[in-house]
């Protein structure tokens, strides 16, 4: 019996990474990526079994910005630079 393919399906899951892999990706630590995401800069979705999951591309446009934003202004693009 030839499986059917579900593009629909296929589409929205190959999109969606795990947390970690996303905070890799951004190259910030776990706890900073959920302050993003309660900021509202990143959505979220939960997967069947509990766990976190955020869109590749979403992710990606992220990065592009942050570092778009550091070459721009020096630092990192997400967090202010402190003065002392």
């Amino acid at each position: 019996m030839k499986s059917e393919q579900l593009p629909f399906f296929d589409a929205c899951v190959s999109d969606k990474i795990a947390s970690s892999e996303a905070a890799e990706i951004l190259g910030i630590s776990a706890p900073e990526l959920r302050k993003l995401t309660k900021q509202g800069k990143l959505s979220v979705s939960k997967a069947v079994n509990g766990r976190l999951l955020y869109s590749l591309s979403e992710i990606e446009a992220l990065r592009k910005s942050i570092d778009e934003s550091a070459t721009e202004n020096g630092g990192n693009g997400l967090v202010e630079p402190q003065t002392v």
